[in-house]
């Protein structure tokens, strides 16, 4: 499902990705020209899944939730490399922002 979304947002000239928490489901949007647009929103019980799925692919500590933290992920999308920064924020609801690089193709 990440590389799904990740991959949507890409293509869509994205700037940052946002899952955010709420009572009975979660909620991911990504920014495009400033505005924030829904892509999905995944039942509740999956939203630890999706953090701890997106801080993996960026080598971050999944049981680190009070500290920020940050890293990177690599992927192809249509055959271009993009290098995507992931910034998981710290909070008490567990909200998670990450903004990104530009989505261009990574050097080399």
């Amino acid at each position: 499902m990440i590389n799904a979304l990740l991959a949507q947002a890409a293509r869509d000239g994205a700037s940052d990705l946002h899952i955010e928490p709420f009572e009975t489901h979660s909620v991911v949007r990504y920014r495009v020209d400033g505005t924030l647009r829904g892509m999905v929103q995944p039942r509740r019980a999956l939203h630890a899944a999706l953090v701890s799925r997106i801080k993996i692919m960026a080598h971050l500590d999944i049981a680190e939730k009070r500290l920020p933290q940050d890293g990177r992920i690599a992927i192809r999308v249509g055959g271009r490399p993009l290098d995507i920064r992931v910034m998981p924020a710290a909070c008490s609801c567990s909200g998670a922002a990450w903004p990104t690089t530009p989505w261009r193709p990574s050097p080399g």
